[in-house]
């Protein structure tokens, strides 16, 4: 994702919460899928922050089927996100999607 990806999401998209991430949602662009993950240094030290975004990438690539083309997500990660094994994570990541589906968000 590029700068202005980001920007346009933060704009325009909607805003999912959740103790230990926000998840933001813009529909109706004409390109791929688009997934962003920010990871605050707040979180720790690079190894942690780079922990966390690769599970979180591997979360959206094998559940990719939950969201179609033309969709971005970007995830904001809080300082909590850490405390969650993988598969607590998986399943928050899942709800907060099915959750924005259901909001007519997407």
């Amino acid at each position: 994702m590029k700068k202005r990806d980001f920007d346009l999401a933060f704009k325009r998209g909607e805003r999912v919460r959740s103790d230990y991430f926000d998840l933001l949602v813009l529909s109706g662009q004409k390109s791929q899928r688009k997934l962003g993950v920010i990871v605050s240094r707040k979180i720790g030290k690079a190894v942690v922050r780079n922990r966390v975004k690769r599970r979180i990438r591997e979360i959206l690539r094998r559940d990719q089927d939950l969201f179609s083309y033309g969709i971005t997500v970007v995830i904001l990660t809080r300082q909590k996100i850490i405390e969650l094994r993988y598969r607590e994570l998986r399943d928050l990541i899942i709800a907060k999607l099915k959750e924005a589906l259901a909001n007519d968000v997407i």
